[in-house]
């Protein structure tokens, strides 16, 4: 299917175009459309996760459309160059806490986040596979930093 790809400052203005009939589809991360689903002001038509989502069971993934996509995202939190070894072990505690209280969990999974935490090197070799899936995309685009 032909696309025009048209660019946004962000996946909420695209979600408003999308609900406005200005443009017939986005894509957008489940978070930010999760609740226009739920409200009936738009369907979310396919996930590019290797599986279906917590939040949006219903919603099939790429690949069961026979459509060879499987990319999931993820957030993390960083922090300044050097940052002492002691720091960045009482903030990943920190963080994996936070994510074990209920009710940000569930507020999460409501917006299609699951979460999980891990480690400065679990980080550290999720950047290097994912580096390695897209330096060869990026590179058979001809982007260039220019662009």
């Amino acid at each position: 299917m032909p696309l025009t790809h048209v660019p946004y400052r962000g996946a909420a203005p695209a979600m408003v175009d999308v609900v406005a009939g200005v443009v017939p589809l986005a894509f957008a991360p489940t978070a930010d459309a999760a609740e226009l689903a739920r409200s009936g002001k738009l369907k979310i038509l396919a996930t590019s996760g290797v599986r279906r989502g917590t939040a949006t069971p219903q919603v099939p993934t790429f690949k069961e459309y026979g459509i060879d996509v499987e990319l999931d995202g993820w957030f993390a939190l960083y922090g300044p160059a050097g940052l002492p070894a002691a720091q960045v072990e009482t903030l990943q505690q920190a963080v994996a806490a936070a994510l074990t209280v209920p009710a940000r969990r569930d507020r999460l999974a409501r917006m299609g986040l699951e979460t999980a935490s891990g480690t400065p090197a679990q980080l550290a070799a999720l950047q290097q596979r994912e580096q390695g899936f897209w330096q060869p995309v990026v590179k058979a685009s001809g982007f260039t930093p220019e662009d």
